[in-house]
């Protein structure tokens, strides 16, 4: 158990919290966000892609002018389908925080930044 934790804790995505920093780690089917006050874990929490990357975030590309036509395209195939390219780039680490400002993530491929807020982006920013 406590192997696991320790890499759980040893993650690349770190934002920070009121109470702690949470580092995030992208798995097929869920983020794992653990919470680290100075050296003690805090919490351990489960969360969905649907509410890492809510609806309400995938349509604001749809506001965006001149997007990518890659973008573009996934947009036009639905929500569902644009969440998963959105969590294939968090896995592979073509979405990163920033280390200046940890509530925003960049998708390098892209230029684009992420505003991150809780459990979920909430803005994309131009």
């Amino acid at each position: 158990m406590q192997e696991s934790i320790l890499q759980l804790c040893d993650s690349e995505h770190i934002v920070n919290m009121e109470w702690g920093v949470s580092r995030l780690n992208f798995f097929d089917t869920h983020i794992t966000s653990i919470i680290i006050n100075d050296i003690e874990v805090i919490d351990i929490k489960e969360i969905s892609y649907n509410d890492f990357i809510p609806d309400s975030f995938i349509y604001q590309f749809e506001l965006i002018d001149n997007l990518p036509a890659r973008i573009e395209r996934f947009l036009r195939l639905g929500p569902i389908r644009f969440r998963e390219e959105l969590k294939n780039a968090l896995q592979a680490n073509r979405i990163v925080t920033t280390e200046e400002q940890n509530d925003l993530f960049i998708w390098e491929d892209y230029n684009m930044t992420f505003e991150f807020k809780g459990k979920s982006f909430v803005r994309v920013i131009v």
